[in-house]
């Protein structure tokens, strides 16, 4: 942004040669021309806004938006308990603060939120370390389980399938079957995929 607001000029959207490579002799190494094209674009619409070019990212740019939650998986017992009461039923037990910039105990509250389990978590699940998150005034828990999986016998089994953690998918898995001592697959990719359950397209 330094090196753009440096070299600007007052056609700066359709820079000439001599404008082009007088920004790229001050501009970081491996800065893209989407990235020059982009940050040109939001410093048009602050001149534009305010008479003046930005001094500094900050005036730039917005604060960054960030998700009102408590992600609680690193607290210990001394700021969380979470037990089933029910078999449809828990009980959070979470100490948070009460104010911002907590400075001694009397800062500190536990707070006692019933959970109501939706039929989708079996009784014999293991109820994990939640995330907190507010959402129009209401508190929402993030609740993850563990359901204990037996070991299957390591023989009689001709069709088996196997999955791998995927960057672009969260699961991504393969089905084989055993013939002549050999692995046989159609190579048919298996793809999990959470729409259904979260409400997306």
């Amino acid at each position: 942004m330094e090196a753009i607001v440096a070299t600007w000029s007052r056609n700066a959207g359709a820079r000439t040669d001599a404008e082009w490579d007088a920004l790229r002799a001050v501009l970081p190494d491996r800065v893209t021309s989407a990235e020059v094209r982009n940050r040109t674009r939001q410093i048009r619409v602050y001149l534009n806004e305010h008479g003046t070019l930005p001094a500094d990212l900050t005036e730039l740019e917005e604060p960054p938006a960030c998700a009102a939650q408590i992600v609680l998986a690193a607290a210990d017992r001394q700021l969380i308990t979470l037990e089933r009461a029910g078999g449809r039923s828990a009980r959070l037990r979470v100490r948070l603060p009460l104010t911002e910039f907590p400075a001694s105990r009397a800062d500190w509250a536990w707070h006692m939120l019933p959970i109501m389990l939706p039929p989708t978590v079996p009784a014999e699940a293991t109820l994990c370390t939640p995330t907190l998150r507010v959402a129009e005034g209401r508190v929402h828990v993030d609740l993850p389980f563990r359901t204990p999986i037996g070991f299957a016998p390591a023989t009689g089994h001709v069709v088996a399938c196997g999955f791998d953690w995927g960057l672009n998918t969260l699961l991504t898995g393969a089905a084989g079957q055993l013939a002549d001592g050999r692995v046989i697959s159609d190579g048919r990719p298996l793809v999990y995929d959470a729409a259904p359950a979260t409400g997306g397209a």
